[in-house]
C-alpha cells in the first residue's frame, strides 16, 4: 500500500527547537501564537517499532504560519499600534520600552490571515521531511486543502519539498459550507460542540487579575499613554507575531515582561 493522499487543513506544523540547558523563554508560552517547537529534548523517533514497515501515511496538518489571524489583529493589535502612533510619550527616556520610539508594526491590514515568508518555508521543509521519512512510499497525486487562502498557500509551497515536479500533485480544494456536507478539514465544522466563546468570562476575570500589576509598572514609567489589559494584551501577541515575521520581537524582552508576566497571560489562554 502506498500513499496517495496527504490531508492539509485549515492549522501550524512543528519545527524542533531544542536547549542543553533551561532559560524561561517566552516564545514557549505564546498559546496560539507560539511560533512552532518540539516540547520534547530529545524528539521522539519517528521510526516504526522494531519489524514493522509503514506502507502507508496520512498527515492533517495546520497551515503554515501566517502575520496575524483577524480577531486577534482587530481587537488587540491594530489599537494598540494606533494609540502609539498618537502618543506624546517620550518613550527614549524609558531605557526598558526605549524600542517603542522607533518601532515600526510589522503586520498591515491587508497582510492579516495572510501566509509568511517563514510560513513558506515551514510548509516546504515539511514537505521534504515527510519525503524523506517516507522514501518506499510513493508520492501522493493528491491533496486534500480548505479553501482558506493561507491553506492553499500551504499546500503550495508543501508540494514544492514533498515532489521533485510539484505539478504532479493535485491540490484539491473542499468547501465545508453546510450545502457541500464535508467538515472534516476545519475542526471547529466538524466538532458540533465546538464554541468560540466559550471560557471567556473566566479568562477575562484572569486577565484582569494577572495585568493589574504590569498595567501598573508601565504606568509608573509612562502615565500619560494610559496602559490598560488590552495593551499588555497586543504586546504579548506581537512577540510572537513579531517573531515569525522578523526573526525576533523586543517585546521578548524579559525587561519589559517578565516570566511571571508571561506565565499569567499563557493562563489565560488556557482557560480559553
Amino acid at each position: 500500500m502506498y500513499i496517495q493522499a496527504i490531508l492539509l487543513s485549515f492549522t501550524t506544523h512543528a519545527i524542533a527547537l531544542t536547549s542543553t540547558s533551561y532559560t524561561f523563554d517566552p516564545l514557549s508560552h505564546l498559546a496560539g501564537s507560539t511560533p512552532p517547537f518540539n516540547p520534547l529534548d530529545p524528539p521522539t523517533d519517528p521510526s516504526p517499532p522494531q519489524g514493522c514497515n509503514i506502507t502507508q501515511a496520512a498527515y492533517l496538518v495546520r497551515h503554515a504560519a501566517i502575520y496575524a489571524n483577524d480577531f486577534e489583529y482587530e481587537t488587540y493589535i491594530e489599537p494598540f499600534v494606533q494609540k502609539l502612533s498618537n502618543t506624546s510619550v517620550n518613550w527614549s527616556t524609558i531605557p526598558n520600552l526605549a524600542f517603542l520610539s522607533t518601532w515600526q508594526s510589522p503586520i498591515t491590514d491587508s497582510e492579516v490571515e495572510m501566509l509568511t515568508r517563514t510560513g513558506t518555508s515551514e510548509a516546504a521543509n515539511l514537505g521534504v521531511q515527510i519525503a524523506q521519512r517516507y522514501p518506499g512510499l510513493n508520492i501522493p497525486n493528491k491533496i486534500w486543502a480548505s479553501t482558506a487562502e493561507r491553506t492553499l498557500k500551504t499546500a503550495q509551497y508543501f508540494t514544492t519539498g514533498l515532489a521533485i515536479n510539484a505539478s504532479d500533485i493535485q491540490i484539491t480544494q473542499v468547501p465545508e459550507g453546510k450545502g457541500e456536507g464535508a467538515n472534516s478539514l476545519t475542526p471547529y465544522s466538524s466538532c458540533p460542540n465546538y464554541s468560540s466563546s466559550a471560557g471567556t468570562e473566566q479568562a477575562e476575570t484572569f486577565q484582569d487579575v494577572y495585568s493589574r500589576p504590569i498595567i501598573a509598572r508601565f504606568n509608573a514609567q509612562a502615565s500619560a499613554f494610559n496602559f490598560t489589559k488590552y495593551d499588555v494584551y497586543a504586546m504579548s501577541l506581537l512577540c510572537g507575531y513579531e517573531t515569525v515575521i522578523r526573526g525576533s520581537s523586543p517585546f521578548c524582552g524579559l525587561d519589559v515582561l517578565n516570566p511571571n508576566d508571561w506565565l499569567g497571560w499563557e493562563y489565560v489562554n488556557d482557560i480559553m
